[in-house]
Parts: structure tokens; sequence; C-alpha cells
């Protein structure tokens, strides 16, 4: 909860371009931590040697962050209140990212899931100073 102020002079910064900025000045405050919560994703029942990434996105479907699941579990900290889905990438290569499959090579896409399914029941409501466990039975989600 600390206010702060950025000013930087012109042509402080540089484009591929040449081009050069204008003066620019800002005051920002960062969030109090007591009102900012977070949800740990507890993950269950892993395939030996497969990585999973979780998308933490927001009901709107713009993606917040994404974490690889790393032992049990992924904690989503500092979080502002809101509504919030879960996605799980099944990574088969464990690169991270989607890759879409290949056809020559009879290589199919990795899965992307939503967890809790699409209705309203998948959307996790998150309120100021909340500390929410999620638990996600991967078994149960990639059949």
């Amino acid at each position: 909860n600390v206010s702060y102020f950025f000013r930087a002079d012109t042509s402080v910064f540089h484009d591929i371009y040449g081009k050069t900025n204008d003066k620019i000045t800002e005051r920002f405050q960062s969030p109090d931590p007591e009102k900012m919560s977070s949800i740990n994703v507890k993950v269950s029942v892993i395939k030996v040697g497969q990585h999973y990434v979780v998308d933490l996105i927001l009901e709107s479907g713009a993606l917040v962050r994404r974490m690889e699941v790393k032992g049990d579990h992924c904690k989503f900290d500092f979080l502002s209140a809101g509504a919030y889905r879960l996605r799980i990438l099944e990574d088969a290569n464990g690169n991270g990212i989607q890759d879409m499959g290949d056809f020559v090579k009879k290589i199919l896409p990795e899965r992307v899931l939503n967890v809790g399914g699409v209705g309203a029941e998948s959307v996790i409501h998150l309120r100021e100073g909340w500390d929410i466990e999620q638990e996600v039975k991967l078994n149960e989600l990639f059949k």
C-alpha cells in the first residue's frame, strides 16, 4: 500500500525505429497486501513423466497467469477480487505451450480442459483477503 511516482524525461527511451518518447509522468499505488487473495491449486493423480500447465483466466477469458505444475500444486498469489476460471494443459513435450499436433506425423494436439466444465460451476469467485484451495483430480479431468 505504497505510493510510487515514475518520471522519464523526453528522449530517454528509443524504439526499434529510432523514435523517442515524450515526457512521462505517472503516479501509481501498490495494492494493500491485506486485500489481495490467492488460489492454491492442488493437483492429484499425476501421470508419471507427464507435464501439466495451469492457466488462471478471468471470467471474460483473458489470461491472468500461466504456471507449470511442480510437484502436486501451484499457487497464484496477489490476486485482486473477482471471478476466475482454471484451465489445464496436458503438456506432452514439456515446452509449456499448447502444440497443435502434426497431421503428417499423426501427432494429436495437446489437450486443454477447463476445470469444472464451461458453465457457472467452473467460476471461482474470489473476495478480498481470501485464500482458496482448489483440488483438481487429473484422472477424472483427462479421461
